[in-house]
């Protein structure tokens, strides 16, 4: 659920109406709220990144541990912010603010939150909204039905505007502004939230419920066609058209090898290779383990394979497919280079040796291979 500048405004606003009970804003209710609310950004801003940092580096290796700890900072976050007198939905948006640099885009941690998410929680807020709807008030007068109009009216006008002039500034196309226009006008999560804080203290009645419930039915719709439109539009006179078919056909045809020469690691440039893994591509990540082919080859390999496994297991909590290999050699640096022509792998990550001469040796191992 994501909050702009302006719904974080209105909701501050809402929590000092709440809050100031007796009708009068005077200088100890305004002293009261600013000290309050500094202490909750210095909390969440100067002391939750740093007590982050630490425990994703303690327990690196308990990734089921990362999940419980950002799900106890929200629920913390919300519990702080209600305490300083705002609405907790603040806290919560607050939380993602300073736990989303922390946390990489491509990582196991962010698609579990994704998922569980987009599979639990929305679901079940949006469906709260919908229990607290009353269908005869909408049918039973026009007052609902005038208030729907009004706020849809405003809201898609006002997000025209700024499109429009947005587009006169930087010189954009009109396929771009209607883009423009058709991102920012939908109306969802952060209305919901608006509204229904403002419906359980009293400030809304029954009437703005549900007209905007109906405003965001419109916008929706509305932003649907406007940015499948705009979107058709720009990739019709876009520029990159014009590449070269053999360039395409490279793209698709990427190909990542990923040695294994440090355990320690491998999770991170497992994570790396995810993020610059062109999403187009066919092919999956390759992850390849080099044997030394002596006596105790076979246990060497049974082991090689074990931890592939493992690996394997943990790249489908990003929905990254791999490959696994487990290869015999008389040394690293001939296996990997073997397998990266039989597999045609176009970029190979591996992290930095601590042996100098196994370094020279590896590209210059490339070097013959391209």
């Amino acid at each position: 659920m994501e909050l702009s500048l302006t719904d974080t405004l209105v909701l501050i606003m809402l929590a000092v109406i709440v809050r100031n009970s007796t009708g009068v804003l005077d200088t100890d209710f305004w002293a009261k709220l600013g000290f309050s609310i500094s202490i909750f950004s210095a909390i969440m801003f100067l002391l939750i990144p740093r007590i982050t940092k630490w425990f994703f580096k303690k327990l690196e290796s308990e990734k089921y541990a990362h999940y419980i700890f950002i799900l106890s900072v929200v629920f913390f976050s919300a519990f702080l912010a209600e305490l300083s007198g705002l609405e907790p939905i603040i806290g919560a948006f607050v939380a993602g603010i300073v736990l989303n640099p922390l946390i990489p885009k491509s990582s196991a941690l962010m698609n579990r939150i994704e998922f569980i998410g987009n599979a639990l929680f929305i679901p079940f807020f949006l469906i709260s909204v919908g229990m607290l709807v009353d269908l005869r008030v909408i049918f039973s007068g026009t007052q609902a039905l005038i208030v729907a109009g009004v706020l849809t009216v405003v809201a898609l006008l006002g997000k025209w505007l700024a499109a429009f002039f947005t587009q006169k500034i930087f010189g954009f196309s009109i396929a771009s502004r209607k883009l423009i226009f058709g991102l920012s006008a939908s109306h969802a999560a952060a209305t919901l939230a608006i509204i229904l804080v403002g419906y359980n203290n009293g400030i809304l009645d029954e009437n703005i419920l549900n007209g905007t419930i109906i405003l965001i039915l419109v916008t929706c719709v509305v932003a649907s066609f406007l940015v499948e439109k705009a979107s058709k539009e720009i990739l019709l006179t876009s520029s990159n058209e014009t590449a070269s078919e053999s360039d395409i056909i490279k793209l698709h045809n990427e190909h990542i090898l990923l040695p294994i020469a440090n355990q320690s690691n491998i999770s991170r440039l497992l994570e790396f290779a995810t993020l610059i893994k062109d999403r187009k591509s066919a092919n999956p990540i390759t992850i390849l383990s080099v044997v030394p082919d002596n006596a105790s080859a076979e246990s060497n390999i049974l082991s090689a394979r074990k931890i592939l496994n493992e690996l394997a297991v943990l790249s489908s909590g990003t929905e990254t497919r791999v490959n696994t290999i487990a290869t015999l050699d008389h040394n690293p640096v001939s296996g990997i280079s073997r397998v990266a022509r039989e597999i045609m792998a176009d970029k190979i990550i591996i992290g930095w040796p601590q042996n100098l001469v196994l370094l020279i040796n590896f590209w210059a191992s490339l070097f013959i291979i391209y």
